[in-house]
């Protein structure tokens, strides 16, 4: 029994980028920056949303299958746990290196 569950985990896992229109690194990409963005209350850093925006057009994340994924992948953060400091650290460590931090986060 547990074989299949896990067949069919490992399917729907699979499949999901292509259901998505998107992928596989560029759902990578949207799950990320989904975790960057919506942590940042939390974690006490900003975004800057000039560089928010210039960083969708350069990596290719502004269509509409994106944006779907990254809201979709957003609700699952703000529903989820409370971020640890390490989240906080990674998320607005990497946040930093993408250069879509506000300076005065």
């Amino acid at each position: 029994m547990w074989k299949s569950i896990l067949a069919a985990l490992v399917i729907c896992v699979s499949t999901l980028p292509t259901l998505a229109g998107l992928s596989a690194k560029d759902m990578e990409l949207a799950h990320g920056l989904a975790k960057i963005l919506t942590i940042a209350d939390r974690c006490g850093y900003l975004i800057d949303q000039a560089a928010l925006k210039h960083y969708y057009q350069s990596s290719g994340l502004d269509t509409p299958e994106a944006l779907g994924a990254i809201s979709l992948l957003s609700m699952n953060y703000e529903d989820g746990p409370p971020p640890t400091a390490s989240d906080c650290t990674l998320a607005k460590t990497t946040g930093e290196k993408l250069g879509i931090v506000s300076p005065k986060g």
